[in-house]
C-alpha cells in the first residue's frame, strides 16, 4: 500500500475484509436464503421470491394456553391481541471449511417475543431478547458463529420497537428485523441479524403496488450483543482512521408491483454513503404447465457500485440470473443459472444474498464467475412419512476470481432433511439436519459442513 492516499488504504482494507469474510468464507457471511428460517417447500408457489419476502408477515400461531387469551378478550386490544412466544433453539455445527481450521459448537438458548395489539388500531410495540449460551464449544475450534468470539455466550434486546399503522402502511422506529435482499435476518446460527433505524412499509391492498423504505443506522450481527455501524462490520474494530468517521448508515427504497398472484416484479436500492450502491431487481410469473404441475419462472439483476468518497475503492460490478420451478405430488424439482460481472465480486456483508445459487458454504458470486443448480425437493408424506420432508441442492462454479487470484472450479452438494409437526401440543417442533460437501480447486482437502438444528416455538399467548 506504499505510496496511497490514507483513503485508498482504508478502502483497500474494507474491500479486502469484505472479500475475505464474504466470498473466501462464504459461510461467515452468507447462508441458502430460501432455507435459512423456511420449510422445505412442496409446491413452486411456497417459494417467495427476494421480494415478495420483504411484504409477508409472520403467521400468528394459536396460543397453547387458550383459556389466558379467552379471559383477556374484554381488555382493550392493546393487550388482548398481543402475542407472547417463547422460542428455543439449540444447534450443533462442526466445520472443516476448505482453507481453514476445524469449527465446531454446540449451543442452547432462543429467544422470548412480545408484541402488543394495536391501540386505537393505530399504535402497537414490539421487543425479542436474544440469548446463545455454550453446550460442548472446545476453545481451539471457534469460528462457528453460534457464539459470541471465544466459544462464550451472550444476550442481546435485539428487536424494541414502536410501530404506527394506518390504511395498510406502517412506520416502525428503532430495533428491528429487515428482510430485504442483501440486508435481512440471516437466520442461520442461534439468533437473528436485527437493525436500528426507522422503516415505512405498505403492503399489496387494494393496490397492486407495495412499498418499502427507511433509513438504517446500525446492525447487530447474528452473534454479536450490541449494535454496530456498516462500516465497523466490513473492517470489525474500525472507529476513525486518517479522519475518516465510520458513523454511516444505509438509505432504502424499494417497490413490488403484484400484477396478479402469478405476475410480480420488485426493486429495491440499498444506499451507504462513501462505500457502494446495491440496486437488485426481479421478475417472477407463476403458471400451471399442465393441471397437475405448477411451474415458475424467475429472473433477477444485481448491479452493485461504489459511492462518494469510495471508501470500498472504486468498484462497479453486477450479478444476473434465472430460475425455473416445476412441481407436483408433493416434489419440486429447481434449475438456475447465474453469473458475475468481470471487474468484481458482489458484497453482501449486511445480509444473505438472495441469488439464487447460494449455498452453504459458497455464494457463488466471485469475479466472472458462472454457476449453475439443480436441486430437488420432496414431502414424504406422499409415500406415509408425515412430517418429513427433505431437498437435495447441487451446484458447479467456474472462473469465480478473488481479487486477483487464480480463477477456481468448484462443486458443493448440499443436503438437508426436516421434520416438523403441525398439530399437537409439539405443534411448533421443528428438527432439522443439514450436511454440505463442497470440492474446490487449490485445496488439497474438501471442505465439510454439518449441523443439527432443534427448534421449538411456545406461543404462550
Amino acid at each position: 500500500m506504499k505510496g496511497q492516499s490514507p483513503t485508498q488504504r482504508l478502502g483497500a482494507r474494507i474491500v479486502c475484509a469484505a472479500l475475505a469474510a464474504g466470498c473466501l468464507s462464504a459461510d461467515a457471511r452468507a447462508g441458502e436464503s430460501d432455507l435459512e428460517d423456511q420449510p422445505i417447500p412442496d409446491s413452486t408457489r411456497e417459494i417467495p421470491t427476494p421480494m415478495r419476502r420483504v411484504f409477508t408477515r409472520p403467521e400468528t400461531k394459536q396460543p397453547l394456553f387458550s383459556w389466558v387469551s379467552n379471559k383477556m378478550r374484554d381488555l382493550p386490544a392493546f393487550f388482548s391481541d398481543g402475542e407472547l412466544q417463547l422460542k428455543l433453539r439449540t444447534y450443533y455445527m462442526f466445520q472443516n471449511l476448505v482453507g481453514e481450521k476445524k469449527s465446531e459448537a454446540w449451543a442452547g438458548g432462543g429467544s422470548l417475543y412480545l408484541r402488543s395489539g394495536y391501540l386505537a388500531d393505530l399504535f402497537a410495540v414490539e421487543v425479542e431478547g436474544f440469548t446463545s449460551q455454550p453446550a460442548i464449544a472446545p476453545s481451539n475450534r471457534d469460528g462457528t458463529l453460534l457464539l459470541a468470539p471465544g466459544q462464550k455466550g451472550y444476550s442481546a434486546l435485539g428487536v424494541a420497537n414502536a410501530r404506527l399503522k394506518h390504511w395498510h402502511t406502517e412506520i416502525v422506529g428503532w430495533r428491528q428485523y429487515m428482510d430485504l435482499p442483501y440486508v435481512n435476518r440471516r437466520d442461520n446460527r442461534m439468533t437473528p441479524q436485527s437493525f436500528e433505524g426507522v422503516t415505512l412499509l405498505r403492503d399489496v391492498e387494494e393496490i397492486p403496488f407495495a412499498f418499502v423504505g427507511g433509513y438504517l443506522w446500525r446492525i447487530k450481527l447474528r452473534n454479536g450483543n450490541s449494535f454496530e455501524s456498516f462500516p465497523e462490520v466490513l473492517v470489525p474494530g474500525l472507529h476513525v482512521e486518517d479522519g475518516i468517521d465510520a458513523e454511516r448508515g444505509m438509505a432504502l427504497a424499494g417497490i413490488l408491483w403484484q400484477r396478479s398472484e402469478d405476475l410480480t416484479a420488485g426493486a429495491l436500492s440499498e444506499y451507504v454513503p462513501d462505500l457502494f450502491n446495491t440496486v437488485y431487481s426481479e421478475l417472477a410469473w407463476d403458471n400451471d404447465l399442465v393441471p397437475v404441475v405448477d411451474g415458475k419462472f424467475e429472473l433477477q439483476f444485481t448491479w452493485q457500485s461504489s459511492v462518494g468518497r469510495e471508501l470500498a475503492s472504486s468498484f462497479h460490478t453486477w450479478n444476473a440470473g434465472f430460475r425455473i420451478s416445476a412441481s407436483g405430488k408433493g416434489g419440486v424439482a429447481r434449475l438456475a443459472f447465474v453469473a458475475t460481472g468481470k471487474a468484481a465480486s458482489i458484497l453482501n456483508p449486511w445480509g444473505s444474498s438472495p441469488s439464487y445459487v447460494n449455498l452453504m458454504q459458497r455464494t457463488f458470486n466471485l469475479a466472472n464467475e458462472k454457476a449453475l443448480l439443480a436441486s430437488l425437493s420432496y414431502d414424504f408424506a406422499g409415500i406415509g412419512l408425515e412430517n418429513v420432508a427433505g431437498i437435495l441442492n447441487f451446484a458447479a462454479g467456474w472462473d469465480g476470481r478473488l481479487l486477483d487470484g487464480p480463477a477456481r472450479n468448484k462443486q458443493e452438494v448440499n443436503l438437508t432433511l426436516d421434520y416438523r409437526i403441525t398439530e399437537g401440543w409439539l405443534e411448533n417442533f421443528w428438527l432439522r439436519l443439514r450436511g454440505s460437501w463442497l470440492h474446490e480447486e487449490g485445496f488439497a482437502e474438501d471442505g465439510l459442513d454439518f449441523r443439527v438444528i432443534l427448534n421449538y416455538d411456545l406461543p404462550v399467548l
